[in-house]
Parts: structure tokens; sequence; C-alpha cells
């Protein structure tokens, strides 16, 4: 046979092979497994406490554990499990070596084990030898329940809410999440429905529901393939934010019943309300709110007071009956209810006739479940209110009702703006709420009138808050008095706090043992033996009642015993220094025109010295100060003899601090020292003899240099002039070589004209007055509005004050600042990260020359900022005239 045949033979042969059928599989030997449990038709629940008793509790879900018996020579076992008695598609398809297990979310398929649904199983066996699964198990079922319905712990059915609510359930064992639904309308139909997903059992909305609406909520729990459970029952609530007892309560202006209140401008508070994002108020003559404002028209604010800008340029009218409205928004712009109160002014607002209260706030009891509250509880009874033109007195009353005069506890009539009772007792009781008011006698000495009482505001005084008390002696808090770094300087000086016109409250702390302190006030750092003020109060804050002349002074405290020993080895506190500034007043810019002291006017006297305390040729009895466009005018009397030559000179501080300009025993021209606080950094001199007064001569300090730079006054743009018939000289500084210089303090020039032997430089009289042989008596006049509230912090950061909100910004205006027919005046309002006043506080303050907008009423000397400041930073502010371009005192 050939080769090919034999090949075709055995080709055929494999065809013949693939064409026949195929043999049957092999079967497995061993039999299949015997289901065990769960027993067949049974229903599981994972709720232990399930109400259905007939149900199986297999926790957490529901899900069984299978079980099966044991197969003779089966290596592992196949679980398969279906919602289809055909096992098709499989819901779990699991290989085990054990006779029981319990499936997991990893190895469910599709949607898992679905709730109130029939599941189907079997078990099949490894036959190893044959690599074969036996047949399956005889099948049987479940119906799979979880068996929890969220159970709801808040809000209640039925509830009427003020916030936003968070929805609480009680937790479900083994629930993935939970699906919170909430529908303003009963049934929770398509489009009414916000549905939010949380892993807790409690759940707050990100964004505030709508205001003033019913709800419905509900809740259910799903597993770990998103299989849900039933839902609970369906609650309702209304929500109704900022109305009634949980919205608004209005504080000042304080309604008295029906009567409006009778007041000058008005500093308007409210309480807080809970989830506000702000506040909306209105003024108009309407008790409606939405009527045209005669004031303003739903300005928006952050805070819980608010204050009038003027750059609106509003002038309330005595007689008119006002309306103020205010509103809480949250960050939604829900809206709550709107409160109304009234008002009356007592003149023209341009002119008030009583002064605004702003320390210390009203107080309001804390609003129920109110988180914003901010306890206003004063430690220490000390009154604070704005300065007023041409007053002569306050009078202050304190009592326990609104009908104060009824109720008196305490009161007191001052020639300043600030009081605190001068006793060793306190007139006061711990814990307790009192009214106080404020009335001004306006006018002259010999000429004025009562002007009507201020509204009344509540207070809440508590001494227990005081500071814990520390070791004798006593540490001076405030007028504060620290080391600070000048813009442009390499070196630390000491500075003063400087107040405008009025005394201001002197403050320190509590010594342990103390039962009265007593204070000290003199015109000489070293010389306490004739104090200009003494007090012996039980209280650790001072304020005189006598407005003392304009000028320098120092201050001291100790600490002492019931029967007025002094505490302490060392008992009076350290020398704080504190600076009383006149008000500038504005002089036509004529140039030198001499025609004795109409040039001036009382409005500008500045300063006295007694007449006949020096030689006739020296004699200097009153200094007029005022400001122009261009310069800064002196005027004083000046009587020559044929005989006797006279120096005299002008010293000026634009500084301010210790032993900053020139030395005091520096100057050739004189003899006298320089008190260190008033280092003079310009001066100027000449001679007056034989009716003539000489070329004068303005010296300069140049620190870097350390010598006076020289020029002739009229080289600079000065002049002065000299009238032998009214025995009057008249000066004129150009302004820029005052304080336009590098390192000095435009706001506060401090001036001392003396008159001196030319021969010896021996001073023999000065204006402002001084005593002894120091030159110490400067004058110093303010060209800006100094802060008085928030207190300025102490030298010592752990005396700080923290806010807990942006305060109110108050502080004592100019005079002259009212500029227009209106009355109104330019204020400027800076807010700063810094000393130096480089990093403005964003999107609140123009770090530059304000707008109109920034502007502020000359008489209105109280900001309420609309906006709330970040936490923590410390912000340094101040102010300005705009009359005089100038910034002026900052306080940290």
């Amino acid at each position: 046979m050939s080769s090919y045949v034999r090949c075709g033979l055995v080709l055929l042969a494999i065809v013949g092979l693939l064409l026949l059928p195929p043999l049957p599989a092999a079967r497995a030997q061993i039999n299949p497994p015997t289901p065990v449990s769960p027993a067949d038709g049974i229903e599981t629940t994972g709720n232990p406490n399930d109400p259905n008793t007939g149900r199986v509790y297999y926790p957490p879900l529901g899900v069984p554990t299978f079980v099966w018996s044991e197969v003779d020579g089966a290596t592992k076992y196949r679980l398969e499990v279906s919602t289809s008695e055909t096992f098709e598609p499989f819901i779990v398809q699991k290989e085990v070596v054990y006779t029981s297990y319990t499936p997991t979310h990893d190895d469910t398929r599709d949607v898992g084990f679905v709730g109130e649904t029939t599941f189907f199983w079997r078990v099949r066996a490894w036959d190893a030898d044959l690599g074969v699964w036996s047949d399956p198990s005889t099948t049987r079922s479940f119906i799979r329940h979880w068996g929890y319905t969220p159970q709801i712990v808040g809000p209640e059915d039925a509830a009427t809410l003020d916030l936003t609510p968070t929805f609480e359930w009680e937790p479900i064992m083994g629930a993935r999440q939970y699906r919170l639904e909430v529908s303003t309308e009963e049934g929770f139909p398509t489009g009414s429905v916000t549905t939010y997903l949380t892993r807790m059992n409690s759940y707050t909305p990100d964004k505030a529901l709508a205001n003033d609406k019913n709800y419905w909520w509900r809740v259910r729990a799903e597993d770990q393939d998103g299989n849900p459970g039933p839902w609970s029952a369906a609650y309702r609530f209304h929500l109704r934010w900022g109305y009634g007892e949980n919205g608004v309560k209005l504080l000042a202006p304080l309604q008295i019943e029906t009567q409006a209140v009778n007041m000058g401008i008005p500093v308007f508070s409210w309480t807080p309300v809970r989830g506000a994002a702000g506040y909306r108020i209105c003024v108009n003559t309407s008790s409606a709110p939405d009527v045209q404002p005669y004031a303003m028209n739903q300005v928006k604010v952050s805070q819980n007071s608010f204050t009038f800008n003027a750059g609106d340029k509003w002038i309330m009218s005595n007689g008119w009956t006002y309306y103020w409205h205010v509103q809480p928004v949250d960050r939604q712009n829900n809206e709550g209810e709107w409160k109304t109160g009234t008002f009356e002014v007592c003149d023209d607002t341009w002119v008030p006739c009583t002064p605004q209260m702003f320390h210390p706030q009203f107080y309001y009891q804390r609003p129920v479940e109110n988180d914003t509250f901010v306890d206003r509880t004063v430690a220490i009874p000390t009154f604070m209110w704005s300065a007023l033109p041409n007053v002569i007195t306050s009078h202050l009353q304190v009592g326990a009702t609104q009908n104060v005069s009824e109720s008196l506890v305490w009161e007191i009539k001052t020639q300043n703006v600030s009081a605190t009772p001068i006793t060793t007792t306190n007139p006061f009781t711990d814990g307790e709420t009192y009214y106080w008011r404020v009335r001004v006698y306006s006018g002259t000495e010999t000429g004025g009138s009562w002007k009507p009482w201020s509204e009344r505001w509540l207070t809440r005084i508590d001494t227990s808050r005081l500071a814990t008390p520390t070791l004798p002696p006593p540490r001076l808090l405030r007028p504060t008095y620290k080391s600070e770094r000048r813009e442009g300087s390499e070196i630390t000086y000491t500075f003063s706090y400087e107040a405008l016109d009025h005394w201001p409250n002197f403050e320190w702390q509590p010594v342990q043992g103390a039962a009265q302190y007593r204070i000290q006030i003199s015109d000489d750092p070293a010389d306490f033996s004739d104090p200009v003020d003494e007090a012996v109060t039980g209280f650790t804050n001072y304020t005189p009642v006598t407005k003392h002349p304009w000028g320098t002074y120092y201050w001291r405290v100790r600490a002492e015993d019931g029967d007025g020993n002094p505490l302490g080895t060392d008992p009076w506190s350290e020398v704080y220094r504190l600076i009383v500034e006149r008000p500038f007043r504005p002089v036509p810019d004529s140039g030198v025109v001499i025609d004795g002291v109409n040039d001036f006017g009382d409005w500008n006297h500045f300063a006295a010295d007694p007449a006949g305390d020096a030689e006739p040729a020296y004699d200097l009895e009153n200094l007029y100060l005022g400001l122009s466009a261009n310069h800064w005018n002196l005027g004083f009397d000046a009587v020559t003899t044929d005989t006797t030559p006279v120096r005299y000179g002008v010293y000026v501080d634009t500084n301010h601090g210790d032993e900053l300009g020139a030395p005091g025993d520096d100057d050739p021209r004189v003899t006298s020292d320089t008190v260190k606080a008033h280092y003079p950094d310009l001066a100027v001199y000449w001679e007056l003899h034989d009716d003539s007064i000489s070329r004068p001569t303005l010296y300069t300090w140049n620190e870097g240099s350390g010598d006076w730079d020289r020029d002739y006054l009229d080289e600079v743009g000065g002049s002065a002039a000299y009238s032998q018939t009214a025995g009057f000289l008249e000066l004129a500084i150009p302004r820029g070589a005052v304080y336009f210089q590098p390192g000095r303090l435009a706001y506060s020039p401090s001036f001392l004209v003396f008159a001196a032997d030319p021969t010896t430089g021996q001073v023999k009289d000065t204006v402002p007055s001084n005593q002894g042989a120091l030159l110490k008596g400067f004058r110093t006049v303010s060209l800006s509005p100094v802060p008085v509230m928030p207190p300025a912090n102490p030298a010592d950061d752990a005396d700080n004050v923290v806010h807990p909100l942006t305060p109110l910004l108050a502080w004592h205006a100019l005079d002259s600042a009212c500029i227009d027919e209106y009355g109104y005046g330019e204020y400027g309002i800076q807010v700063a990260l810094d000393y130096g006043f480089t990093s403005g506080y964003a999107g609140y303050y123009n770090k530059e020359v304000p707008k109109r907008d920034m502007l502020y009423a000359c008489h209105n000397s109280v900001l309420a900022p609309k906006h709330n400041f970040n936490d923590n930073p410390t912000y340094y502010w101040r102010l300005m005239s705009l009359n005089t371009t100038v910034w002026g005192h900052s306080v940290e």
C-alpha cells in the first residue's frame, strides 16, 4: 500500500471520529447538599423588635445566614440566590468551603437583597475527583424585610419653628445612608420635594428654607446597595423665622408705652436674631415700612445697631414724629417681621439738643435660645456720652425704673462727658438693671438753659465681674501711655493719649485688699504736692467733674485701706502722661492784619496768664490762636518800652514723644529747660525794642544732625506785625513749616510763647502760664476728632480688650467741622490692620482721603459699622476733619 493511500485512510478515520456524537458528561458521584436554614417560606427581619413576631431575626439587614448539610467527598460548595425560581439572574453565586455563609455587599450582584422581596436559594457540592458540581439542592424561598421604619426625634409634628430645623431620627442598624425629603405640599408630589442624603441620623440644610411656609418631611434608610427601607411617618412644621418673640426687639430709641422718644441724633439698636445674616432698617414718617422713607431706603447692615451717614444729608425737624423700622434677613434673603418704633427730635438735628449716649450700650436680656447674645453687663458704672458745642454742664441721672427721677439712685453734674461715682461705697446693687439719662446746660456762664433730657438707656451693673486684683501698686490702664515706633523713625518713643477738649475717664486694675483708691493729677511729672485734681473713690475708674484747662498733665494712683492708709511698700503707681487738647478754630486767611484782638475774637482765645505776674515789659496775658488755609495765626499782648528790649519766642512741639525734639537745655537763646514731653522741634524768635520788631527767625530741629536748621520766617511764607497802639503782636507761621515734616504728628501741635531777657536768656513770663523754671505749660490744639470708644488697648497686651462683635466707634467731635448751611462737617474714618495705616481694612474704608459717602455729621459722633470685622486681628482706627485734611490720633 502506497504512502498516499495510508495517509488518506488516516484522514478519513479522524474525520469520522469528529463526526461521532459526544460522549455524555461525567456526573458527580456525590449527593447534593440538603438545605438546613433558613426554612422554606419564612420571612426575615433585621429588627429584633419587629412588631411582626413571625419574622426570623437576622441582624442587621434581614439577610439570612444560609446553612446546609455536609456532603461526603465534597471539597467546596456553591451558594446560589436569585429573585427567580429559574435562577436567572443570580443575586449571589458564591463558592465557599464551609457549610454556612452570610452574603456581604461584595457578594451581591445587580441591586442585591431588595426589601420586601421573595428570594430563592439552593446549594451545589463540588466533586473534586471528577471536577464537576453536583446537582442543586432542593430550592427554598424566603421574603426579606429590613424591618426598620425610622422613628422621628424632631422637630415634632405640627411644630412652629423660628429657624430652619435640624431633622433628627433614631439610627437604623445597617444603614449606609438616609434619604430625607422635605416638601412644601402634603403627599410629596413631584416638583415640591427637596431631597437630602446624609450618613448621620440628623441633618441641617446648608441653606435656610423659605420663610413663613408649611413643610412636610419624612426619612428612610438605605443599605449598602442603595436598597431603601420604608418611609417614616410624614411630619409637618411651619417655619416662621424672625417673627414675634423670635424676631427683632427694638432697644433704642426706647419707646415708652405709646409716647415717642424725644431725642437728638439717634443711635438705633435692637436685639440680634438667631440666624440673621443682616438687618434692613429704614426711617420715615409713616407707621408702614414700605412707604417712601424720609432718611433712607432699607439700608442693610450686619450689626444690630445703626447710625446715619451724613452723606445722605438728612435733617430731622423739631415737632415731627418719625418711625424707624427693622427687619431681620437671613443668608437666603428670607425676611422676618418688621418691627416699628417712634421718636421725636427736640431740635433740628444739625444743632442737636441732647447728646448721643454710647456707653454702656443698651442692655437686653438673652432672648430664648439665642446663641448670638452678647452680655452687655458692665463691671464699672462708667457712663459716657457725646460732646456738644456751647455746653457748660452735663447732668447725669441713674434710676431703678423708667421713671428715673422718682426712682433716682445716683446723679452727678459734671463739666466733662463721662462719669463714674466718686464714692467709697457702691450706690448700685450688683446684678440689677438701671435706666440712665443725660441733659446739658447750654449757653454761657451768665446766660443759658437746661436742654431736654435724653432718651433712657437700660444698663446692668455687676462689680463682681471686675478683673482679677493684682498686688500693689495699681497698674494703670487708660488713658494709655506706651512706647511706639513712629513711621519713618528708627527710635522708639513714649507717647500719651490725647483727649479732645474734655477730660477722659481714668482706669486702672483693681488691687488686692483695697477699700478705696486715691488718684492725683498734676501738671508737673515730678511734683504732686499741689495736684490739679485729687479724688478718693471706691471704683477703679474716675473722671474729674471739673473741666480743667487744656494742657499736658500727669497722673498716678495708689490703693488704700478703709482708713486711707496706703497699701504696699511703694504704693504709688507709675506716672502716666495725658494731653487735653483744645479744638482748633478757623480764622479768615487774610494775612496778618493788626486790629487788636478783633482779628481773632473770643472764639480763638487759646490761653491766658495772670496780669502783673512779671515785669511790665515781659508781661504776657492772652494768647489767641487760629488756623487758616495757609497759616497758623498767633496773637498775644506785647507791651514795649523804650528802655527794655524783649526777646519773644514760640516753641512748637509736633511730636509729643518723650525727649523727641530739641533737648530741653540745647537752646542757647534761653536758659530755661523744657519738659521732656514737649521738646520743641520748631521755634520762632524775634525781639521787640523801640516800638519795632526784629526780623523773626524760624528754627527747625533736624533729628538727623542733632541741630537746628535756620530760616527767616518771611523766606518760608510767614510774617509778623506789631501794633504799639493795641499792644498786640501777631505772627503767621506757614502750616507746612509746623507739621509737614517727616516723623511729625500733623494733627496736634503744642504751643508755648515766652518773653525773655535777650541779654541773659532768662525766661520772664509765658503764656500759657508756667509755674517754675521748667518750661512745661504747653497747650495743644487738635485738628482732628479724637477716638473715645472702644477704649484703647493699654501698654500691657495682657490687658487688651477683646470684643465679641465689632464695637461702636465713638469720638469727640470738632465744633469747627460744621462748615455748611446745614451744619454738616466732613469727617473721614479709617480702619486698618496696622498702626501706619498701610493695610486698610478691605471693603470698609478707603485708605485715601474719604469721599462724600464716607463723611459724617459734625455733631454725630458715633458710628455703628455696617459690617462685622473679621475675628482675631488687632484693628486701628482714626478720624479726619476735611477742614484740615489731617488724619488724627489713632487708637488700637
